[in-house]
């Protein structure tokens, strides 16, 4: 059965809060089962690009396999930037990506699950993103450092 947009928008409002609160809640241990699956080491070795969402999917070297998702991530972006909009706190980057994974997922959509970590000064700072092949979806943009992938899950 497929959703309208305005019961998809109510749906990713909802896996933002339950996902928020299961972060706040509940150890790593219990989180990662619904993350997906774990990508094998020698699939840790990409960093995603910073380059900015519509040149990224408009380029040659992605045009075939973006063509087939490009709605999908785009209306992805549209569904989590608007229930991102009625909340009244900022989600973090962990919560957005695992919603987004989640709902690419529903959509029959392959994507990828990134968590990573960059040094800054005298700390670590962690980040989870979202692509699909190598577009980013939700998590990379301009301007964005890249980050050490620790675990990717598919």
């Amino acid at each position: 059965m497929r959703l309208t947009n305005a019961l998809q928008g109510v749906q990713v409002l909802g896996w933002l809060l339950s996902v928020k609160l299961k972060i706040a809640f509940c150890s790593y241990q219990k989180i990662r089962p619904s993350l997906g699956v774990p990508m094998g080491k020698n699939s840790v070795d990409r960093n995603p690009a910073s380059k900015n969402l519509i040149s990224h999917l408009d380029s040659d070297y992605n045009s075939d396999y973006n063509s087939d998702y490009r709605e999908a991530i785009l209306k992805t972006q549209r569904l989590i930037a608007r229930a991102e909009r009625r909340l009244p706190f900022k989600c973090q980057c962990l919560v957005v990506a695992i919603v987004a994974h989640r709902l690419l997922k529903s959509m029959g959509v392959p994507s990828q699950l990134y968590l990573g970590v960059a040094k800054g000064h005298l700390t670590l700072k962690a980040h989870a993103w979202v692509q699909v092949g190598e577009a980013p979806v939700v998590g990379v943009s301009q301007g964005v450092p890249l980050h050490t992938v620790v675990q990717v899950f598919e």
